[in-house]
Formats: structure tokens, C-alpha cells, sequence
């Protein structure tokens, strides 16, 4: 084997299995609150918000359609991913479920917050987003 084919093998071999991260817009964030929604297919982000627990009960009983795939990569570092108050993951997600309508997310480096805010998504659709970190 020459040394390309040696080099190119981990990267085929994450592709067929579908191990590789989704491709995410690679524009710097330059979004105030350190998050960036690189897919603008109908989803808002409100930086600084939360859900009160009420909210968030009444967020589950009005989810319906399709579920959205949610890629998150954060820009300079690393964190962890919470949504609506529980552990999602260890960033970068990729394809992480996510029922349609508001969600309470924050990432975290440690005790320090990169991004906190409420994320509403529509029902079926790819979402992408940077985080500064």
C-alpha cells in the first residue's frame, strides 16, 4: 500500500459506516451569543432564554412530526451538550434526535458556559450549529 491508500483508509472507513460527522457550514461564528444556527430551514435561536419546567411539560405534549438531526460542533475547543436540562453528549454531536419545537440548550466547558438559550426546531430537518468557544 502506498501512503495515500494508508491515509485515505480511516477516512473511508468512517464514511461507510456512517462514523463521520455530518459536513457542517465551516463560516466562523460571529453570532454574539457564541452560537451560531448554520441552517436556517425555519429554526430560531433565542440566546440568554430558558424554559421553566411548565414550559417545558407543555413543549412535550405539543411535539409532533418528523424528528430533526441535530450536528453541533464547537469552533476552538471542546464541551459538553445539555438539552432541556439533561447530558445529550460530549461535543461534536452528530445526528443527535431532536423532537420538533423548543428546546432548553446549553454548552458547557466544564463550569464555564459557551452557549445557553432556547433552540426551536420544525418538524424533519438538519440542523447545524457552531459554537465559539
Amino acid at each position: 500500500m502506498n501512503r495515500a491508500t494508508v491515509l485515505l483508509l480511516p477516512l473511508a472507513f468512517s464514511l461507510s459506516f456512517g462514523l463521520a460527522d455530518a459536513p457542517l457550514a465551516r463560516a466562523a461564528c460571529t453570532d454574539g451569543s457564541g452560537l451560531c444556527v448554520n441552517d436556517g430551514a425555519g429554526v430560531k435561536w433565542k440566546p440568554d432564554a430558558t424554559l421553566s419546567a411548565a414550559q417545558l411539560k407543555k413543549e412535550e405534549k405539543k411535539r409532533k412530526g418528523a424528528s430533526a438531526r441535530l450536528n453541533l460542533v464547537i469552533e476552538g475547543g471542546r464541551g459538553s451538550v445539555f438539552i432541556d436540562g439533561r447530558y445529550a453528549s460530549t461535543a461534536p454531536l452528530s445526528r443527535y434526535i431532536l423532537e420538533p419545537g423548543a428546546h432548553d440548550v446549553q454548552v458547557r466547558d466544564g463550569a464555564r458556559i459557551l452557549a445557553e438559550g432556547v433552540l426551536t426546531v420544525p418538524a424533519g430537518v438538519d440542523v447545524e450549529i457552531s459554537v465559539r468557544h
